[in-house]
């Protein structure tokens, strides 16, 4: 009979541990999410991201270019309210959404596509964001 008088006591606690929403008091909610060309997400709130399109301009690394290139990824940020339309890339790698308040929209570096080799089109990149809210 202690041992559930204890589980009793305890389960309070747990319950509401597991039924507390979002992040610890003091830090922003963060979530992250992989979408592949062409791919909406609901972010909730009447807001979601579209994955627009990808450019993939970097020089092959058998090959000596005039520019390094760059990846580009377009995305657009749809909400109740607004439309807001940006691109990601290692070369500028968040934006700051006022329509979502000042949330931070990141690109996550370390799942970068490689460079692809030379002559060979670039595959269809997903393209991985984490969005951290105020």
């Amino acid at each position: 009979m202690k041992p559930l008088r204890a589980l009793l006591a305890i389960l309070p606690f747990v319950l509401g541990a597991c039924a507390s929403p979002g992040a610890p008091a003091g830090q922003p909610a963060q979530s992250s999410y992989t979408l592949q060309p062409g791919q909406r997400i609901d972010l909730g709130g009447q807001s979601s991201i579209a994955y627009d399109s990808f450019s993939d301009s970097r020089c092959p690394e058998s090959m000596k270019c005039m520019w390094a290139g760059e990846l580009t990824y377009r995305l657009t940020l749809h909400t109740g309210a607004a439309t807001e339309q940006f691109s990601l890339g290692p070369s500028k790698p968040a934006y700051v959404s006022q329509a979502l308040g000042g949330a931070r929209i990141a690109l996550d570096p370390a799942k970068l596509p490689p460079v692809p080799p030379a002559g060979v089109a670039p595959a269809n990149y997903p393209v991985t964001v984490s969005v951290t809210r105020p």
